[in-house]
């Protein structure tokens, strides 16, 4: 499959992040993740929204009991709910995010997320040593 589709949900990361100077209106991206037309996966939608080098910023849109299933990431990441409330599960403990709540996990560490009820999540990953 092409990296150049026609049928791409949004314009693809080569343009979206070309500039060395961006401004990026989270209200904007959030709206945009909360109407796009295809159905979100296991209740949540997900959008790149910067990568540069190591260092990655997704935006996600959660339905209330969306779910991100368990999984590991190389680099350290920061789990950032901008609104409403999130459960994260680790092999070690759990916690219960609310709005303007941030979680700190070192690489490695398996987690899984669970929107307690409508959320949007800003999630910073770090693959840098």
């Amino acid at each position: 499959m092409s990296e150049d589709r026609e049928d791409r949900l949004r314009e693809h990361p080569r343009e979206r992040f070309a500039p060395s100077e961006r401004i990026i209106d989270l209200h904007e991206v959030f709206d945009q993740l909360a109407e796009e037309s295809h159905e979100p996966v296991d209740g949540h939608r997900q959008m790149t929204i910067d990568r540069e080098g190591p260092l990655t910023l997704i935006a996600f849109h959660f339905e209330q009991d969306a779910t991100l299933p368990n999984h590991v990431v190389d680099g350290a990441v920061e789990i950032q709910v901008l609104e409403g409330s999130m459960s994260v599960d680790t092999e070690d403990r759990g916690f219960n995010l609310e709005a303007f709540q941030m979680l700190t996990l070192d690489p490695g560490v398996p987690h899984s997320l669970r929107a307690n009820e409508e959320s949007r999540v800003l999630v910073t990953v770090f693959l840098g040593s």
